[in-house]
């Protein structure tokens, strides 16, 4: 069940249409297997639960392992990518999206240096407070 496919047939499979209809559908049409949109369904069974927790499992491998690991250079460094006022928010945007992680992934992050020290500085209000000034 680790693909999309798979995953809805078996949902076809233990679900009734009526069930399945709490669901909603994608933008595509196909039934949306969200995680976060699958907790609504009733019967949750241990094998259901198993594939969520599988599924939160493979995305957090995805975001926090995986995408960190293909930006790493020959030296085994992952040097932040900064696009700078980029959409139509103006915002900027960075790869690896650190910002976003939480902070279990967050400690995987570590100096290069021996006795380096990272720096964490919180911006939340500080587009809100630029705007009103």
């Amino acid at each position: 069940l680790t693909n999309d496919g798979s995953f809805r047939t078996w949902l076809a499979e233990h679900y009734s249409p009526q069930e399945l209809q709490l669901l909603g559908k994608t933008d595509k049409g196909e039934m949306e297997i969200d995680v976060k949109v699958l907790k609504i369904l009733p019967r949750q069974d241990e094998t259901f639960r198993a594939i969520i927790d599988g599924r939160y499992a493979q995305n957090y491998k995805t975001l926090y392992v995986d995408r960190p690991l293909s930006l790493m250079d020959s030296n085994e460094m992952v040097y932040p990518q900064y696009t700078h006022l980029v959409a139509r928010t103006q915002r900027r945007s960075t790869r690896p999206a650190i910002q976003n992680w939480p902070e279990a992934a967050r400690h995987c992050v570590v100096s290069r240096f021996v006795e380096g020290k990272l720096v964490s500085a919180d911006f939340k209000n500080l587009e809100a407070r630029l705007f009103a000034y």
